[in-house]
């Protein structure tokens, strides 16, 4: 069907009157007036019929278009004799798919966006926790070891044998009383 030949005209005022649907379908004089006094021009187009008065609906519209094409056309057509409701319903599905696909397409982001807010969630209580770890290790109280603590562990009779040659040996040069090796307890 040749779309050219059959606008779909708005509403501006008032309804289709008998008249104006005979005058459409090419029954009535082309430029006889119609009940609220307009005049109807012939199409411009072409075709049988002249062009309609806007109508209020869709619907309304849809039903001039069906009523305006002659039997050769419909028969040509097949059993459609409106075929623009189809076409806007499936204008309208394709237009909702692009429409959802786009709202999935900004979910999926949303939600790789989400996973990385997470991981780097995650990263910054890694690293809270080491601070905190390295600042349990700064903040613990030093100790010093003692001189006992420091000193090799040895028993106390070697110990005692150490003393007693360091003694002996160091005393005399340092001008101390030295210690006889003899008398070791």
């Amino acid at each position: 069907m040749d779309r050219t030949r059959y606008p779909l005209t708005w509403p501006q005022s008032g309804s289709y009157s008998e008249s104006e649907h005979a005058r459409a379908s090419g029954r009535l004089p082309e430029h006889e007036e119609n009940d609220t006094g307009h005049r109807c021009s012939p199409n411009p187009r072409g075709g049988t019929g002249t062009v309609p008065k806007p109508c209020h609906t869709i619907e309304d519209g849809l039903a001039s278009m069906a009523q305006s094409v002659s039997p050769a056309e419909e028969q040509e057509m097949g059993e459609i004799a409106t075929p623009s409701m189809l076409q806007l319903k499936s204008f309208i599905l394709e237009h909702n798919k692009a429409i959802l696909g786009r709202i999935d397409g900004v979910a999926t982001t949303v939600t790789l966006l989400r996973q990385d807010m997470d991981k780097m969630e995650g990263k910054v209580k890694d690293l809270e926790t080491r601070a905190d770890g390295m600042e349990e290790i700064v903040r613990a109280p030093t100790t010093t070891l003692t001189e006992h603590e420091c000193r090799p562990q040895m028993q106390d009779a070697q110990l005692s044998d150490l003393e007693d040659r360091l003694q002996h040996n160091y005393n005399p040069i340092l001008g101390l009383p030295g210690r006889d090796r003899d008398h070791t307890d």
